[in-house]
């Protein structure tokens, strides 16, 4: 199966920049970037709701982002663990790519 033609727009755009891989940056320096990568996104489609929550845990409440598409219900559900290794992000960081 080929690659979704935006991701491949996107990874495109990354490559040329020829960035420093997130090692060669390191976790402080990594931080500072990461909100500047966002710009590398497209803009995100419109949704019909974007709606914060938080639930208990054991270690404190947990934040989460629900985003509805607009159209006709039923839709999918994706549940996105974004990878940062409790190093890097957060639901923020995140938002613009869960927008898509």
């Amino acid at each position: 199966m080929p690659l979704n033609p935006e991701a491949r727009a996107y990874l495109d755009r990354v490559a040329a920049l020829n960035l420093p891989t997130l090692p060669e940056l390191g976790a402080v320096r990594a931080r500072k970037f990461l909100p500047q990568a966002e710009d590398l996104c497209a803009d995100p489609p419109a949704l019909a709701r974007v709606e914060n929550r938080s639930i208990p845990g054991t270690g404190g409440a947990i934040e989460l982002r629900i985003y509805t598409p607009p159209g006709d219900r039923p839709h999918p559900i994706l549940v996105y663990f974004h990878g940062g290794g409790w190093v890097l992000g957060d639901l923020d960081r995140v938002d613009r790519l869960c927008h898509t």
